[in-house]
C-alpha cells in the first residue's frame, strides 16, 4: 500500500510540474505574440521580428509567419522571407496571398523556375491578376534580359561601408546628394523602429578631379530633421530643394484617422551655404502619401510618387506644374507608365529621358530600373532594391 501510495504521489507530482511548464510555455507564447503584433501594428518591424521568432521557435502560427515573413519582406531580406512563405503555403490555413508573396520573394532570389511555379498556381485562383500574367512572362524571358549584361560595367563607390543602406542620388554641384543611414559625427540620431538602423538623412559628397570622392557630410542647414528624409531633387540653379519627409510635429509622427503616417513633399531654399526649409508643397495630404520628387529638365514640372486613391495600383507616378505661382492638380502619368505594382523614383536624365524604378512591369524581379521617352518604354536595366519600396510604406 507504501508503494502504492508513493508512486502515486510521484505521478501526481510529475504531472502537476508538467502542467505548471505547459501553463507557463503558454503564457510566454501568449505575452512574445501580444507584444510582437504590437510592434509590427506600429510597423516596428525591426522589433517585431525576433518577437515572432521567439513565438514560432515554440509553436507554429500562421498568423505569426506570415507577419514575420513580411516584417522580412519589408526589411529587404528576401531570404529570410522566402524560408517563412515556403513553410506558409503548406499550411492547413493558408490563403492564396501566400503563393503570390512566395512566387515574390522568389523571384527576387533569381529562383526563377520556382517562382513561375508559384505564380502559375496563385493565378489558377485569380486568373485576372494582370501583374501576375506580366510575372510569368518575364520568368520564361529571363534569358533575354542577360544578352547584353557585358555592354555596362558597374562598380561601387568608395563612400559605400559595411551594413549602411546608401541610395537615391540626386547631382548636385560637383558631387551627388543621397539619402543614408550611416552616423553623422555632431549629430546623435534615434533608431528606427522599422528598420532597426538610424534614420535616413541627406549627405552631400562631392568628387575629386583625381576620380575620388570626398568623405560625405549631412547636408548643411535643416533640412535633415529627427526621422526620415527621403529623395531629393535640386533646381537647374541649385538654389531649390524639393525632398521627402516623414510626416511629424515637433517630435511627434503624426498620424491620421487610420492610424498610419504619411510622407509628404517639402522644398527649401539656399541663403548662402545652408538650405533652410520652407514649407510643404499644397497636394499633399494626410490621407496618402506623396514623395521622390524629380524636376523636368524645362524646370517647369515636377514629378513624383504616390500611393494616393484612384491609382493604378500600389504607387503611382503623378506630375504637377507650376504656373503663374500655382501648382496644377496632380496628373497620373497613365497606364503605360502605371502597373497593379508600384512605380517609385523617378529621375530626369539631360536628353528629358524619364527613369523610374517598378515591381509591375516584366523584370527580373523586385524594383527593377525602367525608362520612358516619347510613348515608348523599354527595359534599360534590372537590379534589386532592398529597402527601397518599404521606405515609402512607413
Amino acid at each position: 500500500m507504501n508503494t502504492f501510495v508513493s508512486k502515486f504521489k510521484i505521478a501526481f507530482y510529475f504531472v502537476a510540474a508538467f502542467m505548471v511548464v505547459s501553463i507557463s510555455f503558454s503564457s510566454c507564447t501568449k505575452y512574445n505574440y501580444r507584444v510582437a503584433n504590437n510592434y509590427y501594428e506600429q510597423y516596428a518591424f525591426a522589433r517585431a521580428i525576433p518577437n515572432f521568432e521567439k513565438v514560432l521557435r515554440k509553436a507554429f502560427i500562421t498568423d505569426a509567419a506570415a507577419k514575420l515573413a513580411d516584417s522580412y519582406q519589408k526589411n529587404g531580406n528576401s531570404l529570410k522571407a522566402e524560408i517563412w512563405y515556403k513553410r506558409l503555403v503548406k499550411a492547413p490555413d493558408a490563403i492564396p496571398e501566400y503563393k503570390l508573396r512566395l512566387a515574390e520573394v522568389l523571384m527576387e532570389n533569381a529562383k526563377y523556375s520556382e517562382a513561375r511555379y508559384w505564380f502559375s498556381e496563385y493565378q489558377k485562383l485569380d486568373a485576372s491578376d494582370k501583374r501576375v500574367k506580366r510575372m510569368i512572362e518575364a520568368c520564361d524571358s529571363i534569358h533575354l534580359f542577360l544578352i547584353d549584361t557585358t555592354v555596362y560595367a558597374i562598380s561601387l563607390t568608395k563612400i559605400n561601408k559595411d551594413m549602411e543602406n546608401n541610395f537615391s542620388p540626386a547631382f548636385y554641384r560637383q558631387g551627388i546628394v543621397f539619402l543614408s543611414d550611416r552616423s553623422a559625427p555632431g549629430k546623435p540620431r534615434d533608431r528606427s523602429s522599422w528598420t532597426g538602423k538610424e534614420y535616413l538623412d541627406l549627405f552631400f559628397t562631392r568628387k575629386t578631379d583625381g576620380e575620388n570622392w570626398l568623405e560625405p557630410e549631412l547636408l548643411k542647414g535643416d533640412i535633415n530633421g529627427i526621422y526620415d528624409e527621403g529623395p531629393a531633387v535640386f533646381s537647374k540653379d541649385n538654389t531649390t530643394i524639393y525632398f521627402t519627409r516623414s510626416d511629424y510635429s515637433g517630435k511627434t509622427i503624426e498620424k491620421n484617422q487610420k492610424d498610419i503616417s504619411v510622407l509628404k513633399l517639402y522644398y527649401g531654399k539656399l541663403y548662402g551655404n545652408q538650405w533652410k526649409l520652407e514649407n510643404q508643397l499644397p497636394f499633399n495630404s494626410p490621407d496618402y502619401s506623396v514623395g521622390h520628387p524629380a524636376i523636368s529638365p524645362d524646370g517647369k514640372s515636377v514629378y513624383f510618387v504616390s500611393d494616393m486613391p484612384w491609382g493604378y495600383g500600389g504607387t503611382d507616378l503623378y506630375k504637377v506644374t507650376l504656373k503663374n505661382g500655382q501648382w496644377s492638380a496632380p496628373e497620373n502619368l497613365g497606364p503605360k507608365i502605371n502597373t497593379e505594382g508600384n512605380e517609385m523614383f523617378p529621375f530626369f536624365a539631360p536628353d528629358s529621358v524619364m527613369y523610374f524604378a517598378s515591381d509591375g512591369h516584366i523584370g527580373l524581379g523586385g524594383l527593377d530600373i525602367f525608362c520612358f521617352f516619347l510613348g515608348w518604354r523599354i527595359l534599360v536595366e534590372s537590379r534589386k532594391s532592398a529597402g527601397a519600396c518599404e521606405f515609402f510604406q512607413r
